[in-house]
């Protein structure tokens, strides 16, 4: 789901993370929307599905990446890791924030660019369900 709001130009995309992504060991990275024009992110929110409980061993980072154009990019835009208890721990239907990269390169994405959310394990990992709130802004040229 898409929405904007037109005073302030900013873009709100809320993308629901792929269902296996409840089962802790899973990984995987998967293309949430190709940028519609040049923008900056401001926030990434997850909104939690389930309750999640960090774990220093058995953990998953949650990553948006800005693949570029043509898909084989590597750009983390953002990133949050569930490794620390009760400092990463997520109450269910509750949202955390997902830190955006300190990097103001990083957080612009070009009309057209590929944006993916990237689940990566430690250990057993951790299970991730929910949704992904990206916001944006138009970015000058």
């Amino acid at each position: 789901m898409t929405t904007r709001d037109d005073q302030l130009g900013t873009r709100r995309f809320a993308l629901k993370l792929p269902i296996g992504w409840a089962t802790a060991a899973t990984t995987g990275d998967v293309i949430v929307l190709r940028a519609p024009i040049r923008m900056q992110l401001t926030a990434v929110r997850f909104l939690a599905d389930v309750a999640i409980t960090g774990h220093a061993d058995n953990n998953a980072t949650v990553s948006v990446i800005n693949k570029g154009a043509a898909g084989a990019g590597t750009t983390e835009m953002a990133s949050k890791a569930f490794d620390t208890p009760t400092t990463d721990d997520v109450a269910q239907y509750d949202e955390s924030a997902i830190t955006l990269s300190g990097t103001a390169a990083n957080l612009v994405a070009a009309a057209g660019d590929l944006i993916s959310v990237k689940k990566a394990v430690a250990g057993d990992g951790l299970a991730v369900a929910g949704t992904i709130v990206i916001e944006a802004t138009p970015a000058g040229s």
